[in-house]
């Protein structure tokens, strides 16, 4: 299984304009309405709507069986509300009032999981892991070709690194770990016995 494209991104890149709608009412069913029209994309509006993570939530839910990319902008750039809006399922955030490459920089390395970010990893927990199915029903990063990240954090920890230094430690641990579950995983994810990772 891939990650689902991300049809807003692609369109932008491909330079095909695109038609979207402002979500401003913080309701489910009038963003369920309004994904039926034909719009390219609906943003929810959580910087100067009535939004929270929960009413997010429950139209990200209400968008998703529809042909329409969901955006969220977001209340700041916050790197623990970003990952938020990740876990809950947000595939394309707008982050408001960005103002530095510097800030910009820091702003990607929020939404990005050690060592290419600071994320902080609760996989288990989230509407939407690093592997991107629901509810993480198969180990991140085995699944996915070229990701990004190492092939050995895959060791279900629930502990990861937050700090490059941490994460050469980490490393040896994850590795041993790795090893001792790669059969079951291996059974788990549908691959060869012995992964090359481990």
């Amino acid at each position: 299984m891939q990650p689902p494209a991300n049809a807003f991104k692609a369109a932008l890149r491909n330079g095909r304009p695109q038609i979207g709608l402002w979500l401003g009412l913080a309701d489910a069913y009038v963003s369920e309405l309004l994904a039926s029209t034909g719009f390219d994309w609906l943003a929810i509006d959580a910087e100067h709507a009535p939004n929270d993570l929960r009413s997010v939530l429950a139209q990200l839910q209400a968008l998703a069986p529809y042909p329409v990319q969901a955006v969220v902008r977001t209340a700041s750039g916050e790197a623990t509300l970003l990952k938020q809006y990740l876990d809950i399922g947000a595939q394309t955030l707008l982050v408001p009032m960005v103002e530095s490459a510097e800030q910009a920089a820091r702003i990607v390395a929020a939404t990005r999981y050690p060592p290419a970010g600071i994320r902080g990893v609760g996989s288990a927990l989230a509407r939407k892991s690093a592997c991107w199915f629901r509810w993480n029903p198969l180990p991140a990063w085995t699944v996915l070709p070229r990701s990004p990240q190492p092939r050995a954090w895959t060791a279900y920890s629930s502990d990861p690194p937050t700090s490059p230094r941490r994460w050469a430690c980490w490393g040896r641990q994850a590795m041993r770990e790795c090893r001792r579950r790669s059969r079951t995983a291996s059974r788990r994810c549908g691959l060869p016995e012995r992964p090359q990772a481990c």
